[in-house]
C-alpha cells in the first residue's frame, strides 16, 4: 500500500484527522524533528556522539527522531557537510538536490545498489540491481517528512534463493516475482510524516519499520520484515520517554496476489534515563487477531488503551491476542564502551516457557580517540530464544509479518554468537562479521522456519535446523557520507550441513541507509 492510500484511509477517522489538524496548525512553534537512517554503522556514529557529549537521549527505539539543530544529525546524517553549491560538493559532501525556502526544505538523493559477483560457475553476472529515490525535508517548524521508493532485480544464491522461493519474499524487501527464469523482481516504497507540535510530543504516521534495542539483533521488534503502516506517538517528560505505537501486519499463503490475512499490533515502551550512561526500558507488545476467515479489521476497544498493563490484564479474558513483555537496557561505564541486553517473556498464558535473552557489548573506538580520523568499532553479542517463542496456537496471532519473523530473522528455538568489527580511516572502511546460530536440539517442528505458520516442503523446514555459520568481509570507500554512497568489494560465506550455503565475492556501488539480514 502506498503512503498516499494509507493516509487517505486513516484520515477518514475524525480522531486522527483532529490530531493532525491540531499538530500542524498549533500556534506555538518548536523546532521539528527529523528521521535518521537506521543503518547500523550510521547509528554507531550517532551513539558515540551522544556518549562523548554526555547528552541524555532515548536511544532504544529506531528510527531515531532528532532535533534538526543537532550538529552531527544535521551535517553528517541528514543534510550533509555545509559547503558551497558546486557540483563537487553535491557529489562528495551533501545531498545532490537541495531546495530551500524560508519555511520549506527538500533534499533529494538517488538510491542504488548495483553489485556484480562471481557465481558458482565462475563467470561474472549481475547479483543485484537496485534503483530508487529518497525525498526528505521539513515544512515550517513543526513538520518533517520522508519518502523513498526502490525497484529491484536480483539473482540470489544458495539458501537465500531457497528462502525467497519458499516464502515468496526477499528478506526485508517484500514479495518477489520471477525475473528472467531464476531471478527475482521486487519493489518497496515507504513514507512518514513527523509532527512536532510541542517540545514534549512527537506524532509520526506512515509506512516503514522499527527497531527496539541497542544490539545487532532485537528480540522485541526488529527491522527484519517488510514495511508496514503505523501510528507512533512519543512523549518526553524529564527523564522519562513514553512511546505508543499501532501497527498493521499481514501475511499471504500461496502467492502475493491471493488473500492477505491482516492483524494488528500495539507496542507500549517506557524508558527511564537517569543519566547519559544509563537507559532502562519496559516493553509491552501485543498481536491482536483482527481478522479471521469471515471478516477483517475487527478492532477491539482494549487495543486503543495506551495504559501499560491494562491490555495485559485484558489478555487473561480474551483468547484473541498474543502478549509479550520485555526489558531493554544499556549502560556505558566508559565513554567508548556500552553494555546492553534484552529479556523477553512471551505469552504468559502459555503452559510452555517461552522466553528470549540477549547480552552484548559495543566498543565504539578501540583506539580510544588517539588516532585522528580513525576508529575501530567492536561488537560481541549473544542471543537465546526458547522453542516456539513468538508462536501461537492460532495462525492469526504469530509474531510475524509478510511471512517473516518480526524479531530474530532465524525465527525461534536457537542460540547465536555474533562478532562484528569495523575499521574507519577517513572515508575508507573495513567491516567484518562472524556468526554461529545453533538450533535447539529438541526444537519441535512448529518452530524455526515453520514460524511462518503454513505447511512447508520438507526442504524448507530444514533450512533453519542444525548449525549455521556465516562470515562476511567488506572493504569500501565512502564517496558521499551525506547519504552513505559507497564503492565496496566484499565476500560472503554461509555453511550449513543440510540446506548448504554459498561462497562468493562481489563488487558494488551502493547507498547503505537500510539494514538487511541474510546471516541466518
Amino acid at each position: 500500500m502506498s503512503l498516499t492510500t494509507f493516509l487517505k484511509q486513516q484520515l477518514k477517522h475524525p480522531l486522527l484527522l483532529g490530531v493532525v489538524f491540531w499538530a500542524v496548525f498549533s500556534i506555538k512553534v518548536f523546532p521539528q524533528n527529523v528521521e535518521l537512517p537506521m543503518h547500523k554503522s550510521l547509528l554507531h556514529k550517532q551513539e558515540q556522539h551522544w556518549l562523548q557529549s554526555k547528552t541524555i537521549t532515548a536511544q532504544s527505539i529506531k528510527p531515531l527522531l532528532l532535533n534538526v539543530s543537532d550538529t552531527l544529525g544535521t551535517q553528517t546524517l541528514w543534510v550533509g557537510k555545509q559547503s558551497n553549491n558546486t557540483w563537487a560538493d553535491a557529489l562528495f559532501n551533501r545531498k545532490p538536490i537541495k531546495v530551500e525556502k524560508s519555511d520549506f526544505r527538500m533534499l533529494i538523493s538517488p538510491m542504488l545498489n548495483v553489485a556484480y559477483s562471481d557465481s558458482v560457475s565462475g563467470f561474472k553476472q549481475m547479483y543485484v540491481n537496485t534503483r530508487g529515490i529518497r525525498i526528505e525535508g521539513t515544512i515550517g517548524k513543526k513538520v518533517s517528512y520522508i519518502t523513498d521508493f526502490y525497484e529491484n532485480q536480483a539473482y540470489l544464491l544458495g539458501a537465500e534463493n531457497e528462502f525467497a522461493l519458499h516464502y515468496m519474499v526477499v528478506p526485508g524487501q517484500g514479495a518477489s516475482k520471477t525475473f528472467k527464469g531464476n531471478g527475482h523482481d521486487f519493489s518497496a516504497a515507504s513514507g512518514r510524516i513527523h509532527l512536532n507540535p510541542t517540545n514534549w510530543l512527537n506524532i509520526s504516521v506512515g509506512n516503514g519499520k522499527h527497531f527496539i534495542g541497542q544490539g545487532y539483533r532485537s528480540l522485541l521488534l526488529s527491522d527484519n520484515a517488510f514495511n508496514y503502516p503505523f501510528l507512533r506517538t512519543d512523549i518526553h517528560k524529564g527523564k522519562l520517554r513514553y512511546t505508543a505505537m499501532l501497527m498493521r501486519y499481514e501475511e499471504f499463503y500461496h502467492k502475493y496476489y491471493s488473500q492477505h490475512i491482516r492483524k494488528h499490533a500495539t507496542v507500549l515502551h517506557l524508558s527511564y534515563l537517569p543519566s547519559p550512561k544509563l537507559e532502562i526500558s519496559l516493553f509491552e507488545g501485543i498481536i491482536w487477531q483482527t481478522s479471521d476467515t469471515l471478516q477483517t479489521n475487527k478492532m477491539p476497544a482494549a487495543m486503543l488503551l495506551p495504559i501499560p498493563g491494562v491490555r495485559m490484564l485484558a489478555s487473561s479474558l480474551s483468547g484473541e491476542m498474543n502478549p509479550n513483555l520485555g526489558l531493554d537496557f544499556r549502560y556505558s561505564p566508559h565513554r567508548f564502551l556500552q553494555l546492553y541486553g534484552q529479556v523477553l517473556i512471551d505469552d504468559l498464558k502459555s503452559t510452555n516457557k517461552k522466553y528470549g535473552l540477549q547480552a552484548g557489548t559495543k566498543f565504539y573506538d578501540a583506539f580510544m580517540g588517539y588516532i585522528p580520523k580513525s576508529k575501530l568499532f567492536l561488537q560481541a553479542e549473544y542471543n537465546l530464544l526458547s522453542p516456539n517463542t513468538g508462536l501461537n496456537e492460532s495462525k492469526f496471532l504469530n509474531y510475524t509479518h509478510y511471512n517473516q519473523p518480526l524479531a530474530h530473522p532465524a525465527g525461534t528455538g536457537l542460540s547465536e554468537k555474533l562478532l562484528i568489527a569495523e575499521l574507519n580511516i577517513w572515508r575508507v572502511y573495513f567491516r567484518a562479521s562472524y556468526s554461529v546460530i545453533t538450533a535447539t536440539p529438541d526444537m519441535p517442528i512448529l518452530a524455526a522456519t515453520n514460524m511462518y505458520f503454513r505447511y512447508l516442503p520438507e526442504q524448507a523446514q530444514e533450512l533453519a535446523l542444525g548449525l549455521t555459520t556465516y562470515k562476511s568481509a567488506e572493504i569500501g570507500f565512502i564517496i558521499n557520507p551525506a547519504y552513505n554512497l559507497s564503492l565496496a568489494l566484499g565476500t560472503r560465506k554461509r555453511e550449513h550441513p543440510i540446506s548448504g550455503g554459498f561462497n562468493f565475492t562481489y563488487i558494488s556501488i551502493k547507498t547503505a541507509l537500510r539494514n538487511f539480514y541474510t546471516n541466518f
